[in-house]
């Protein structure tokens, strides 16, 4: 389903939602995941949230390490096995540089820039996930 920011924003407050685990992919696939209060949504949203890459392994860059977390409308999720009140929520995330520009070393952005190209081509794309 396709949610707007404001969507997620009226979900979180109806569902008593306290915590938003912001999820993304390192260089080897592995998911990665931060919290922020849900009341960071907003700014996370508009802004983005910080993060340091060059903590994450395989981003390894100590120059322009300096990356931010766009949450995904369109990924929420709320966490069953957490509590019902106060429960816990989950978002994939954009990654970009403060600048604007698109962080090339994520797992998410190369399965989003091939899918994109193959879109406006003869070639098809398939994508999916591997549990092993």
């Amino acid at each position: 389903m396709k949610y707007t920011p404001k969507d997620v924003m009226d979900y979180v407050r109806e569902e008593d939602i306290k915590f938003v685990r912001l999820a993304f992919c390192d260089v080897f696939g592995r998911q990665r995941n931060i919290a922020v209060m849900a009341s960071e949504l907003p700014r996370a949203f508009e802004y983005g949230i910080a993060i340091d890459g060059s903590a994450i392994d395989g981003f390894g860059m100590s120059v322009r390490s300096d990356l931010l977390l766009h949450p995904d409308p369109g990924t929420l999720s709320q966490l069953p096995w957490r509590p019902q009140r106060g429960g816990v929520a989950h978002m994939f995330c954009d990654i970009t540089y403060p600048d604007g520009s698109v962080f090339d070393g994520s797992a998410g952005s190369a399965v989003t820039s091939s899918s994109t190209g193959a879109a406006g081509s003869a070639v098809g794309s398939t994508v999916g996930c591997a549990v092993g």
